[in-house]
């Protein structure tokens, strides 16, 4: 279960990144 939270994170974190340099992405957000 905390693997599913840290790759949740992961993701969030990643496309908080890639939204700073204006890259759209889009990551699994039914979790």
């Amino acid at each position: 279960m905390s693997s599913y939270l840290s790759l949740y994170q992961n993701c969030w974190f990643i496309r908080q990144l890639l939204s700073i340099i204006g890259t759209n992405v889009v990551c699994h957000s039914d979790y």
